[in-house]
Formats: structure tokens, sequence, C-alpha cells
């Protein structure tokens, strides 16, 4: 089997948007963790994927959830991806807005937001595959993406 420094150093080398996974709670207006490992999965129906670690601090009350929001960062948000990354969930009320069908917080400024059903979670190694329905969107490719390369956050084109 491949040594492990060696799988994460080949897989630094794609290139991946960042998206942050947004859901409430009963004891914070929002929660969230900063997700890589994003994927669509299909078109019919429109599923998607992505993966968390099980050792990660929101892991427990994530895989609780029926409802999230997938938000496709964009340029400047840099500073999103790391607060989301760590525990700091203060002073985020001026990014987000409420839009949607179930009152979801979503980042403002995202290059896409996607409310999505989780329908299934399939246990992996030491990640989770959370596969979710797209049941509503918004869109604005105008905005040029966040993109993560070799353990790096950066503007894209």
């Amino acid at each position: 089997m491949i040594d492990n420094e060696v799988f994460k150093a080949a897989m630094r080398l794609f290139a991946s948007g960042i998206t942050v996974i947004t859901w409430k709670t009963t004891a914070a207006p929002i929660q969230g963790i900063t997700v890589s490992a994003f994927s669509s999965l299909s078109l019919n129906p429109p599923l998607v994927l992505f993966c968390v670690d099980h050792q990660a601090h929101i892991y427990p009350e994530l895989s609780q959830q029926q409802h999230v929001c997938v938000n496709i960062l964009a340029a400047g948000q840099t500073a999103l991806a790391y607060q989301f990354a760590g525990g700091d969930r203060n002073h985020l009320e001026a990014h987000l807005h409420h839009n949607n069908a179930l009152a979801l917080p979503m980042l403002k400024q995202a290059q896409a937001n996607l409310l999505i059903n989780i329908q299934n979670i399939i246990r992996q190694g030491d990640h989770d595959i959370f596969v979710g329905l797209v049941e509503e969107s918004a869109v604005y490719p105008e905005r040029a993406p966040l993109l993560y390369y070799n353990s790096n956050i950066s503007d894209g084109v």
C-alpha cells in the first residue's frame, strides 16, 4: 500500500474549488465546515457528494442534519474558508442570507448556493461520503472561483 505522506503529496496536486457546508441548529444561527472534497454525482436526479473526516470537530452535528447548504466559494472569500475550517462562528451575520425554502443560512457573494437534502451517508475509511439531492440553487457565474491547490487557498482565474 502507498505511504500516507506520498499519498497526501499526490492529492495536494489536485486543484479543487472550496465549499462551505452550512446549516442551522437550535443552539446557533449558523454552523458549518469548509470542504474541498465536493463533486457533482448525477444529473438525473441532481445529486452531489461531499466528504468529511470522522475526526472533524463538527462531524457529529453534521451527521445528524437532513438539509444543508453547499456554498461554492468565490474569489475574495478566503477569510470565510479559514473561519469555517476552525471553530469561530462569530461576526458572520453580514455574510449570510436565508433566502431559501428552508431558511437555511447561505453565504452571500458565493459562486453558488445549493440547498441539499441528504439522501445517504456512506462510511469509507476515515471519512464519510454525504450524498445529497439538490432541491434549490442560486448561481453567479460572473464571480471567479476560490481554489485549493497544494495546501494553499487562492483566488481563481
